[in-house]
């Protein structure tokens, strides 16, 4: 043993793999250092031990199971055992090798073990197979020993050298170098099988001292390497040119081949054949069957040195792979940071650009809404004197004129502040069946100048009052119905709503109401139908595009700055909507737009009322879609309908089924006024007067027929007047509530009695002397005398001096601005002596108006100033004080 001891020291101590030797009694003589650190031992810790002194009682009994089991194979045995190291998670794949004297008799165990992670694998067992041989009677009896020290250390050499990691190459020449040194070698080789393709190939082919490399050898070709592989097992032919050979492998030729003989050992990992270790030699019967075990130890260990050279191979491709990757990505990485900060400059350009462009928009918003102010202020205050009708017309038209320029600085300022981001959806609950018939009522005067029939059809379904941003659309049905109306010259223009049954609105985060339940959450469309122009399918992409329209020379004929539907669309969009067209040339247009709102609870104008239950009402009116939005108004209060499109057509239905009719409303349009006999048919089927009638009617026709008229409604049809008309002509129903009663139409007059009834003292900050000017005689018109400071200094020193009730104060100011000013007197005048600030300027931006208030102002009047705005604010003020 002291021979071995002496060889495993010398071999063994350099190696990562754990090599030891124990003796025939169990006790270890030797032990590498990987040995003893995974035992956690020192060497001499570790010798004159056995396993049952070293680990606890089911691992060692593990261990001597698998040392029993080899020294009854007398062969080399290997298993996967669990490492000796209890922090560690590793196996250990173990190959034992019997030792045996020159006398034959057992003397110990060489131990050599490789860790791994992998328990899964499988390890084939060699204890229980006999060497299998082609011409067992071909075995010599009289062999030497195979244990001596030579042959030992060429296994210790082998075992250590092929699983240390190398190249295929590498390990395959160790193997081939070792096996020359201790078995009668003419030619050998190891073949290494790929199942995928079904060949193998031969890397090293040692012949007569040199290595070559032989090609790729298809399964199917005869070859006793192919046996092997295909058989698994050990083949011996002890003489190629013995006939009995020729018999055992016909297909083969071998009786001519120089060689006489055959060994080929299989290489076999996790019970798959991987390759074949073979050697041959020039005389018969070169082999003894102790060289015959030592070649299938040898293939033992080679096959685990083949395995680990494919894996180290693999593990050195994917790292060539993986730093190739790595440097690719390090490359891709390079040009994304360049691509990075290349778009994070273009982004700060992008951004200073839009910031100029903001500022520049609004400075040119102020510098026009400045002149604009004393245009549109001077003409209401000459709108307000005594002027012929041409010269009142004259005003008008100069009135009109402004409206429509300051409509084009707001579309400009809405697309800048969408385009921004900056533009904020609000949702307060409003009325929405109100909003819709006010924005439809703007364009009655419109409407009837073209002769269009103007109806808003509004579904019976469709909520009183809703969540939303009543403001924004407002606007976006303003932009359509202007557009419907602007390209319709015949027909009618449509304004359609409904709720959306089939959708599942779900709002935008951000434009969801804090602690608001999502419960009663609908998708309302809106649609604006005419009969105008149309518009070709080639041309719809421009729709929705900033400043472009279908046709360059609708705008020479219709106007307008072409940013409408541009903003609409962003507006719904911003409402959790969409906004679509259909259209056919020259039979008209369909824009639809969805949003996204909850439904309030209801009021008694969506709720059946009672009051109305039963009633039955005759409708005559030529339009159609007229005809159903009565129908749609009188199903929400439980009126029944009769509609028809003619007076004929109602007259011969009642002649075949007769009803008594309760009220009667008719379209005056209907009644073809020139012609006596539609008039008399209308007389009998009032009963000669006694069905009260309604004549729904506009500025083009009067009625003068013979049947008493109880009262005139004018288009387009509002809910509220049709209520009080119903009421005024039944006096038998009870009377309409105050709260939804037709609220009365005010005067547009200016109240010169305001000063003196709701005297305040003012002060106008103001530097533009065009402005003070408007600003002193709308004052003066209502009753009020104002001071006026050219400059926010000359503000805060007046103000120090003189007590003020209001200070009307702009923005832009030189040496000392409004925000400057406001601060001042904020700081300088005691509480008692503070006025109300309201800003009166041309800056009409959210972030101007958040900059007043943040300075102390109490609210702001964007210029041009309304009177009827000036007036609200002086009201305030005067119940304040």
């Amino acid at each position: 043993m002291e021979q071995y001891r002496e060889l495993v020291c010398q071999a063994a101590n350099g190696s990562t793999h754990l090599v030891a030797l124990k003796d025939a009694a169990g006790a270890y003589w030797a032990a590498n250092p990987a040995f003893c650190d995974i035992v956690g031992r020192t060497e001499a810790e570790i010798l004159g031990r056995t396993d049952r002194d070293l680990f606890p009682t089911g691992l060692a009994a593990l261990y001597i199971r698998h040392d029993y089991t080899t020294l009854l194979a007398r062969k080399p045995h290997r298993e996967l055992e669990p490492s000796p190291d209890a922090q560690s998670q590793a196996w250990l794949d173990v190959t034992r090798l019997p030792l045996y004297n020159n006398a034959g008799a057992y003397v110990g165990i060489l131990y050599t073990g490789i860790p791994t992670t992998d328990s899964s694998r499988e390890v084939q067992s060699t204890a229980d197979e006999p060497i299998p041989v082609a011409v067992q009677s071909d075995l010599p009896d009289n062999s030497p020993s195979a244990n001596s020290k030579d042959e030992l250390a060429t296994l210790l050499q082998i075992g250590l050298a092929i699983t240390s990691g190398l190249t295929m190459n590498r390990v395959l020449q160790s193997i081939l170098d070792e096996c020359q040194k201790i078995l009668p070698v003419r030619t050998l080789y190891v073949a290494i099988y790929d199942a995928d393709a079904n060949t193998y190939t031969i890397p090293l082919f040692w012949d007569q001292g040199a290595y070559r490399a032989l090609q790729t050898i298809p399964m199917d070709s005869p070859s006793l390497t192919a046996t092997v592989i295909r058989g698994g097992r050990t083949l011996y032919v002890g003489d190629l040119q013995d006939p009995a050979t020729a018999r055992a492998f016909p297909s083969i030729k071998v009786a001519d081949a120089p060689m006489r003989t055959f060994v080929g050992a299989p290489l076999v990992m996790r019970g798959e054949v991987i390759g074949v270790l073979s050697i041959q030699h020039i005389e018969p019967h070169a082999f003894s069957a102790d060289q015959l075990r030592l070649i299938e130890t040898i293939a033992t260990q080679a096959a685990v040195a083949v395995d680990n050279a494919r894996l180290h191979e693999a593990v050195q491709q994917e790292l060539a792979e993986r730093k190739q990757a790595e440097a690719m990505l390090r490359t891709v990485n390079a040009q994304l940071q360049a691509t990075i900060a290349q778009t994070e400059q273009l982004a700060a350009v992008a951004q200073a650009a839009s910031q100029a462009k903001g500022e520049f928009l609004a400075n040119m918003s102020h510098e026009i809404r400045t002149p604009l102010n004393a245009v549109i202020g001077m003409t209401s205050l000459l709108l307000d004197t005594k002027l012929t009708v041409e010269q009142q017309g004259f005003a008008e038209t100069i009135r009109s004129s402004g409206d429509a320029l300051l409509s084009v600085i707001n579309d400009i300022l809405d697309l800048s502040k969408i385009e921004s981001g900056k533009i904020e959806i609000e949702r307060p609950p409003f009325a929405l069946l109100d909003s819709i018939e006010e924005t439809v009522d703007m364009f009655t005067v419109a409407a009837q100048e073209k002769n269009l029939r103007l109806v808003a059809m509004i579904e019976p379904d469709v909520p009183e009052t809703i969540t939303g941003d009543r403001t924004r659309l407002r606007q976006i049905l303003v932009n359509l119905i202007s557009n419907a109306i602007k390209f319709t010259e015949h027909g009618e223009v449509i304004v359609k709503v409904q709720v959306n049954r089939a959708a599942v609105p779900t709002l935008p985060e951000e434009n969801q109401v804090q602690g608001q339940a999502n419960q009663g959450q609908i998708q309302l469309e809106f649609g604006v139908r005419d009969t105008g122009i149309g518009i070709p399918a080639a041309r719809m992409d421009r729709l929705f595009k900033s400043f472009s329209q279908v046709d360059s020379s609708t705008t020479r004929r219709y106007g307008g700055t072409r940013l409408g539907l541009v903003i609409s669309r962003r507006l719904a969009e911003l409402m959790g909507g969409r906004m679509w067209v259909q259209s056919t040339p020259g039979a008209g247009s369909e824009f639809s737009f969805t949003i996204q709102a909850e439904r309030m609870s209801e009021t008694p104008w969506s709720s059946p009322d009672e009051r109305f239950g039963g009633l039955c009402m005759l409708v005559i009116d030529d339009h159609a879609p007229s005809r159903d939005a009565l129908r749609h108004l009188a199903t929400r209060w439980n009126i029944t309908v009769d509609a028809y499109g003619s007076v004929m057509a109602a007259f011969l239905n009642n002649r075949a089924e007769p009803v008594d009719y309760d009220i009667a409303l008719v379209n005056a349009r209907a009644l073809e006024l020139d012609s006596n006999e539609n008039l008399a048919l209308l007389d009998k089927l009032l009963s000669e007067g006694r069905v009260p009638l309604l004549l729904l009617t506009d500025r083009i026709l009067a009625y003068s027929g013979a049947a008493a008229v109880m009262a005139t409604i004018t288009q387009p049809l509002k809910r509220a007047a049709l209520r009080t008309a119903i009421q005024e002509v039944r006096t038998d129903l009870r009377p309409v509530d105050s709260d939804l009663a037709v609220p009365a139409k005010t005067s547009g007059g200016i109240d010169a009695t305001m000063g003196a009834r709701l005297p305040l003292r003012i002060l106008i900050a103001e530097d533009n002397p065009v402005n003070q000017r408007v600003a002193l005689q709308v004052l003066k018109r209502l009753g009020y005398a104002a001071e006026v400071a050219n400059t926010g200094a000359e503000c805060v020193e007046i103000a120090q001096n003189r007590y003020f009730d209001l200070i009307l104060m702009d923005l832009h100011m030189p040496d000392m601005d409004g925000i400057e000013a406001t601060e001042q007197l904020r700081m300088q005048l005691h509480g008692r002596l503070q006025p109300v600030i309201v800003a009166m300027t041309a800056a009409a931006t959210r972030e101007d108006e958040a900059a007043c208030l943040a300075a102390g102002m109490d609210s702001v009047i964007t210029k041009p100033v309304r009177i009827e705005k000036l007036v609200e604010t002086l009201a305030k003020v005067a119940m304040r004080k």
